[in-house]
């Protein structure tokens, strides 16, 4: 089983702010792993996130990301891959619908 390696920082939207601003976690290929990567503040819950339009990789294959009822952006899944680390941009919007983070990912 291979591990998989992320590294995470954060461009803060100026009028918002974000806690954690790096971080690192291990995901094994074929089995199941959670990391809180960033609580998220700012703007109006309820959140979502997303890999960006722009972004230049997607996650690793059996890898999402999602914001927890605690407004944490979480990386969650089953790595099918090994592989990594590899640059992904992530977007986080509120109910509004406004850009609140754009974070920066190594996954």
């Amino acid at each position: 089983m291979a591990q998989l390696q992320f590294t995470v920082t954060i461009t803060i939207n100026p009028a918002l702010a974000e806690g954690l601003t790096a971080g690192t976690a291990d995901f094994t290929e074929g089995e199941e792993g959670s990391v809180i990567l960033t609580p998220i503040t700012g703007g109006t819950p309820p959140y979502s996130a997303e890999v960006d339009a722009a972004s230049p990789n997607a996650l690793p294959a059996g890898l999402a990301v999602s914001i927890d009822a605690a407004n944490n952006l979480i990386l969650s899944g089953t790595p099918s891959v090994a592989g990594g680390p590899e640059p992904v941009l992530l977007d986080i919007t509120d109910a509004n619908g406004a850009s609140v983070a754009k974070v920066a990912a190594k996954v």
